[in-house]
């Protein structure tokens, strides 16, 4: 498949092709290729190097708060309550790094891209979860339009021989995957758009809001709600009116839609104002407040894609 493979539907695979070179120890150069074993996993297979001591398992973490669908496992001596590789799909939707390792991170996990043998993948290290003392290390790949696939490694330490073992396998994955090939590397045009976008809401609920306490007379709030459902208009077309990078699909989509319910629930409050329902209208602010926290999770993702900028 070439670095720019076109897209197709996903089988929810990955060929898991170990490179020999810089993983296993005491080959010379010249020695013929080491045979490999395969394993069957839905919609393809796992193949691994017949001398590695990492052996297909059925014992790795169940890790159920990342939702993995379809997951797979490795792990050294097939063993895995001490260190595994499990490779599954995210859930549809999740952020690239799945919330369970953002409750527990001390500050926002930095992306890295790195290299697979077909492609790039996001990079996260340093992960904790809760109820486990080790390590994990997380590489994700876009399965557009709304996935990722999830390859997590996990070992006593960071520094741990297992992680180390763990990441060089990763890193010489050959995923089956229609995004792969695609540039991780963030976009810069495309986040001064986005940017720019936000930024001029921002401003608005940043003028407007103050203005909107329960002192104001009615129609004077009923006008700026309008002013604000505007606004988020305003945002939500200008960020439809952009062409995404394919690795931001998902995010790029979830924005937008966010946008479109912040408009909407602006527009409701406003509904409400003219009819005087005091009940409605908290329910109403509850509804905005909602809408411009998905807002906020949404730009929180393309933070964790390295578009740091938006």
């Amino acid at each position: 498949m070439s670095r720019r493979g076109a897209a197709r539907a996903i089988p929810i695979s990955l060929v898991l092709a170990v490179a020999l070179l810089g993983f296993l120890s005491g080959h010379r150069s010249g020695e013929r290729a080491e045979a490999t074993r395969e394993i069957s996993i839905p919609g393809g297979s796992l193949h691994y190097p017949t001398s590695s001591r990492w052996r297909p398992t059925a014992g790795a973490l169940a890790l159920p708060a990342l939702g993995l669908d379809e997951r797979s496992a490795l792990a050294p001596s097939g063993e895995g309550s001490r260190a595994a590789l499990v490779v599954g799909q995210l859930p549809s939707r999740s952020p690239t790094v799945p919330a369970p390792f953002l409750a527990h991170a001390r500050e926002r996990p930095e992306s890295h891209v790195v290299y697979l043998l077909s492609g790039e993948a996001y990079k996260y290290t340093d992960l904790e979860l809760p109820g486990y003392d080790g390590a994990f290390t997380l590489y994700t790949i876009p399965s557009p339009p709304t996935r990722y696939t999830a390859i997590v490694c996990y070992a006593p330490a960071a520094k741990a021989r297992e992680m180390g073992e763990c990441e060089r396998i990763a890193a010489s994955l050959t995923p089956d995957l229609p995004v792969v090939g695609a540039r991780l590397t963030p976009d810069p045009i495309y986040a001064h758009a986005v940017r720019v976008a936000i930024e001029g809401f921002d401003r608005l609920r940043a003028t407007l809001r103050p203005e909107m306490s329960l002192a104001a007379p009615i129609p004077d709030r009923r006008a700026l709600a309008l002013r604000l459902a505007a606004g988020a208009a305003h945002a939500a077309d200008s960020i439809a009116g952009q062409t995404p990078p394919l690795a931001v699909e998902g995010p790029h989509r979830t924005l937008e839609e966010s946008l479109e319910l912040t408009r909407k629930a602006y527009a409701h409050l406003a509904a409400v104002l003219a009819r005087g329902s005091a009940v409605e209208y908290a329910l109403a602010r509850t509804e905005i407040d909602a809408a411009e926290k998905r807002v906020d999770e949404a730009l929180a993702n393309f933070g964790l894609l390295g578009y740091n900028s938006t």
